[in-house]
């Protein structure tokens, strides 16, 4: 077995040319499977009274890796489009087709099948037309009425993931205030942003909630904003040095030091660290082999907006009795959702991204 890429230094500008030059797909991919798997460990120990805050699981990782690929392609995105306008369409064309057919498909087709209740008085709550709010993606409504009401995982969401999504929009909104704004200090005060985020995170999170809370008179949790922004950021920033950024060799034991560390003692500090450079790793190393196995249509997005309806069916209705056999009969429902919304809506939709230069 040949293993020449261990000696080579891969600057990453050249693996950001375009998609057939990284890993990203893959491990959006994988990414997005990690979340099913975290649903799959969370609740099915939920049922159990088994589930542990504290303890680290490689699943974990998943949304922050997700978070981090976004901040790094976004903000290149952001430079490769013609227009601020332009990359605004291209967000929209990316986000909101695929989440539309998640909601309207679980308002319209999966609520009235599993409803307990009378479907004329399912169609005339307000409930339910509250949940059709959440098609802004602005503030998501998780429930619709007599749907899951009594779920044995304890939760009535319909789909609990939707709510990075907003949080996702909202950075969005960041990269085109730091890409439009005019100042050679830009990078500066980004860089600023990610380190008080990164403290706020690991040291001060609980205080800042509290603050911020008795400030706007409503409760105010910061978990994501913080664990997961700082990731984001930390994406723009690679991509902002890119150019300085070489694949060293000796990643892979610093990798795998970040990885028995964080088994030790689950920290967000540790995260910002492993999470960058085990993803900026395994995307360059082994491209053209990776390739191979990459399907070829992108299903991390539409296996992330349909997966957690999916495994309420599953958890309810199936009742698999370990993690495991929740995640495989997961993935085996999911996967036909993700490829029609790719084929059908994702892929259709990105093919007007140029409408607006």
């Amino acid at each position: 077995m040949k293993f020449d890429w261990l000696n080579k230094s891969i600057p990453l500008e050249q693996h950001l040319e375009n998609d057939a030059t990284n890993n990203f797909t893959l491990i959006r991919l994988i990414a997005a499977m990690m979340v099913v798997k975290l649903h799959s460990y969370s609740l099915t120990t939920h049922v159990k009274g088994q589930y542990d805050d504290y303890s680290f699981h490689l699943h974990q990782l998943g949304l922050p890796v997700f978070f981090f690929i976004s901040g790094l392609l976004v903000s290149q995105s952001f430079e490769k489009s013609s227009s601020w306008k332009n990359f605004v369409w291209k967000r929209f064309l990316r986000i909101y087709p695929a989440a539309w057919l998640s909601i309207f498909a679980c308002a319209f087709i999966l609520g009235p099948i599993v409803t307990t209740w009378n479907i004329t008085d399912y169609f005339s709550n307000s409930v339910f037309f509250q949940f059709l709010t959440s098609a802004f993606l602005v503030e998501i409504k998780y429930v619709l009425p007599g749907v899951f009401e009594h779920s044995l995982m304890g939760n009535p969401s319909v789909n609990s993931s939707l709510w990075t999504i907003t949080l996702e929009l909202k950075l969005y909104l960041l990269i085109l205030i730091w890409g439009v704004l005019k100042t050679r200090y830009k990078n500066f005060i980004l860089a600023v942003v990610m380190i008080v985020t990164l403290i706020l995170g690991q040291f001060f999170r609980d205080e800042a909630e509290i603050v911020l809370s008795k400030f706007f008179h409503k409760p105010i949790l910061l978990f994501g904003y913080l664990n997961f922004g700082v990731l984001f950021l930390a994406g723009i920033f690679c991509n902002i040095y890119k150019k300085k950024i070489i694949i060293k060799p000796w990643w892979m034991p610093a990798i795998t030091i970040l990885l028995l560390l964080i088994y030790l003692k689950n920290m967000l500090v540790i995260t910002f660290f492993l999470v960058p450079l085990m993803t900026l790793y395994i995307a360059t190393i082994k491209v053209s082999f990776f390739k191979k196995i990459t399907p070829k249509a992108d299903l991390s997005y539409g296996i992330y907006v349909f997966a957690f309806p999916v495994q309420q069916l599953v958890a309810n209705y199936i009742k698999p009795q370990d993690s495991w056999t929740f995640f495989f009969l997961s993935i085996l429902f999911v996967l036909p959702l993700a490829v029609f919304s790719w084929y059908v809506v994702e892929k259709k939709a990105l093919q007007l991204k140029n409408i607006f230069k």
